[in-house]
């Protein structure tokens, strides 16, 4: 192979990866972006259970479960799984005991077979009573309307599972040079807008970090 063949397989690689960012920013969308239903003053707006899988989350749960209760969204209740945690994780539920919104659970001993984290979000679902499953992770922050966005979203976008790519926090220079490549590589390699309108689950790809489901749709696919 040739010198000039390289640069012409790089310049096709190159621009086909600029194609697929191009259709990701055209098609996907910004929640709150095109308008959300007034969910604070509809009497029937979904219950959504919010699930927080926490082990030895100490240093970041309390301010996440401070984010969620602070949601402008009238109907939603926070259960965290206290995942075995020897850091004192478990102390969550005094610093907001006066709300009852708030459920702390004990995880149990994992069983053979289960990954921790899939084992604690099993335990959640079964334990919540929502329409909706909002799973986050023990160190996400909230913005005020991010639940009621995302709910909106998904009633108008009409779907079952909606997933969100974060804002990520980076503090040292190293998060600064890795963590983007999460966000770089679904962006630019993986034509996400092209695979929304396929409905193939085989495609579907999703961030942990905040993944809504309707609990039906949650418990069809087995949990």
């Amino acid at each position: 192979m040739t010198l000039v063949s390289h640069e012409a397989s790089l310049v096709v690689f190159l621009g086909l990866l600029a194609l697929i960012s191009g259709t990701n920013l055209l098609g996907l969308h910004r929640l709150g972006r095109a308008g959300r239903r007034d969910l604070g003053t509809t009497p029937g707006a979904p219950r959504v259970s919010v699930l927080v899988p926490a082990g030895n989350e100490g240093h970041n749960i309390a301010a996440c479960v401070r984010s969620l209760l602070a949601q402008d969204y009238p109907n939603l209740k926070v259960l965290v799984l206290d995942d075995a945690s020897d850091d004192g994780t478990v102390r969550i539920r005094a610093g907001f005991s006066a709300d009852r919104r708030l459920r702390v659970l004990p995880g149990p001993p994992l069983p053979p077979g289960w990954l921790d984290k899939n084992w604690a979000c099993h335990q959640l679902a079964r334990a919540a009573t929502g329409e909706l499953l909002l799973l986050v992770d023990a160190d996400t922050r909230h913005h005020p309307e991010a639940l009621r966005d995302a709910v909106a979203a998904l009633s108008s976008e009409r779907v079952d599972f909606l997933s969100v790519l974060p804002r990520q926090g980076m503090e040292t220079w190293g998060e600064g040079l890795v963590v983007p490549l999460l966000p770089w590589s679904l962006h630019s390699v993986f034509p996400i807008a092209l695979f929304r309108r396929a409905r193939l689950s085989t495609l579907a790809t999703a961030i942990g970090a905040h993944m809504l489901f309707r609990r039906s749709a949650h418990e069809a696919i087995g949990g």
